[in-house]
């Protein structure tokens, strides 16, 4: 029997001060991961807030106002007021599972043209469309489709007559060739006229301004449920370790032996294990513990018995471990940072997420082959020999690649 106390810890366990800077780090990553969730939904909270207060829709007008609401109409001779169109080309795939396709767009065509909107006093404002339209950005649902060619559709969105429409730009009282009075455009009476403003893009909106801000807020209220979700499932194989943190105790107890056996799988393949035995008392009852060690320690430890460190909990008993301190496995410590890595990438692709208008309109991953084209068209296209604009005036057309 030797007198030396023994001091091990059991097999894939981290030592204590590893382990608990290596759970204090996962701890402020999640922490982190929450607190930006958070703060991105409030700022998100307040964006809705200012968004609604920004238009009035009865609000009179006045120069150099910056939001004008109200809807659509077309100016005299136009065909339309603002229209993008998105052509997408389909790929088919084999993967494992049989087929998908996806659709990735190849090209996307803006045609704007001046046009009106009628505001809530009756006013007639012209809008005058940059004539880049790297200078627009069109806020509106893509729900017109023309589809043909099983690989090549197209996809459209446009504003329309009568439709509700919100402009940021700059108002002002100009030369309207509508105007009451007008004789031509050249005796043009004064007027409304919306103009872009100075140091930002043109927005043509058809939804609320708050609408994107409202769908973040959502969005981010999803991850931060997804986050504390995962949180609480990251402490379960970190459980022993909370435990022997907060309730063990380190004490010296009767080191019985050690011993080694294996075990053969259901394929055969064969195991080894080391094991400790010391006793553990609880109350007026003492228990015989077996806790696995790796080889090397195994080989170092006395095989007659002694005393032995550990880290005794009284309740769970299966939470006490050998050794001083509070120890972590390390499975359980890579299973809450694989965890938390996955509400990380879960708010990462929140954040970045942009609608159509702000990216490419791709569909990736659809399951099944191509289908069959619908025969869809776009509604109304303009009819051939229709008047076209005004000579002089010639849409605003941006191909992007």
């Amino acid at each position: 029997m030797s007198d030396e106390t023994l001091l091990v810890y059991e097999d894939d366990q981290v030592e204590p001060i590893a382990s608990t800077a290596l759970v204090l780090g996962v701890d402020l990553a999640f922490a982190a991961a929450l607190g930006v969730a958070i703060w991105q939904r409030a700022r998100a909270r307040r964006a809705i807030a200012a968004a609604e207060a920004c238009v009035v829709p009865t609000a009179p007008l006045f120069e150099r106002q910056r939001f004008l609401a109200g809807t659509v109409e077309l100016a005299e001779g136009e065909p339309l007021a603002v229209r993008v169109t998105v052509t997408q080309a389909g790929v088919e795939r084999a993967v494992k599972n049989g087929r998908v396709h996806d659709w990735v767009e190849t090209d996307r065509a803006v045609e704007a043209r001046p046009f009106y909107v009628r505001h809530a006093s009756g006013a007639r404002v012209r809008v005058e469309v940059p004539a880049s339209a790297d200078d627009v950005v069109i806020v509106d649902a893509l729900d017109q489709r023309e589809w043909s060619d099983r690989a090549l559709r197209r996809r459209r969105a446009e504003l329309t007559p009568g439709e509700p429409v919100i402009v940021e730009g700059r108002l002002g009282r100009e030369h309207d060739p509508e105007a009451q009075g007008a004789q031509s455009y050249r005796d043009a009476a004064a007027g409304w006229v919306m103009r872009p403003p100075r140091d930002r893009r043109m927005l043509l909106s058809s939804e609320s301004l708050a609408h994107k801000h409202r769908l973040r807020r959502r969005a981010l209220g999803v991850a931060i449920g997804v986050i504390v979700t995962l949180w609480g499932i990251a402490e379960l194989p970190l459980l022993g370790f909370r435990l022997r943190q907060l309730q063990g105790q380190d004490v010296v107890l009767p080191y019985a032996g050690k011993r080694a056996y294996s075990s053969r799988n259901s394929k055969g393949h064969l195991t080894q294990h080391w094991v400790v035995d010391f006793r553990q008392t609880i109350g007026q009852t003492t228990f015989n513990v077996a806790a696995p060690i790796d080889g090397s320690d195994y080989q170092r430890l006395p095989i007659g018995p002694g005393k032995v460190r550990v880290r005794d909990v009284a309740s769970p008993q299966w939470a006490t471990a050998l050794g001083r301190g509070s120890s972590v496995n390390i499975w359980g410590l890579i299973a809450a940072t694989v965890l938390c890595a996955a509400g990380w990438i879960k708010l990462r692709f929140t954040l970045a997420h942009k609608r159509w208008y702000e990216r490419g309109v791709d569909e990736r991953n659809q399951q099944g082959p191509l289908p069959l084209p619908s025969g869809e068209r776009f509604l109304d296209p303009p009819a051939p020999g229709a008047p076209g604009p005004p000579r002089g005036a010639s849409p605003a057309v941006r191909p992007v690649r």
